[in-house]
């Protein structure tokens, strides 16, 4: 269910101070957006924003995935669909926070399904040519690279290799 209009509505109760900071970039905004959805903290619910634009295209979806490591941590995943409407690129983030709020760090994913959350561990399914399901386990620690499977051939296993950003 997305709900546009109070994504929107939140967001700009959250930043109404009068004062618009020349520094703040798109990572600012992107954060600012996560936090927002962290505080509503409805698991799976996508929170979509869109800026409308005649020439191009620039939509958010954001979900709340859960809590890992004893509720310890909160992971966010992030789609971006943004460039020309003939043409858009997609791309995928994976946000981990503090149970405080904290942003500690993302992984760039690319460009597959959104994953689900079950305990601790992360599942993955690729989407398209890639037809491989991914586990990731937050059991114990955050992984500093994580290897994302797409397809299996003569008995060699093919993907992409995403490491951890920590945040600053």
């Amino acid at each position: 269910m997305k709900h546009s209009a109070l994504f929107i509505f939140l967001f700009l109760l959250s930043g109404c101070n009068g004062v618009h900071k020349p520094e703040e970039t798109a990572v600012d905004f992107i954060q600012k957006l996560e936090t927002i959805v962290l505080e509503q903290n409805n698991i799976d619910q996508e929170f979509h924003m869109q800026i409308n634009d005649s020439l191009k295209t620039l939509e958010y979806s954001i979900y709340y995935l859960g809590g890992f490591h004893n509720k310890e941590m909160k992971l966010i995943y992030l789609e971006i669909l943004s460039g020309n409407k003939i043409s858009p690129h997609f791309n995928s983030y994976l946000s981990i926070y503090s149970a405080q709020g904290e942003k500690i760090g993302r992984y760039y994913i690319g460009s597959n399904e959104k994953p689900k959350l079950l305990n601790d561990t992360l599942i993955i399914r690729g989407i398209g040519d890639c037809d491989q399901t991914t586990r990731i386990s937050f059991k114990d620690s955050i992984p500093k690279m994580i290897f994302i499977h797409c397809k299996e051939k003569n008995e060699q296993m093919f993907g992409d290799i995403y490491n951890f950003e920590k945040n600053n």
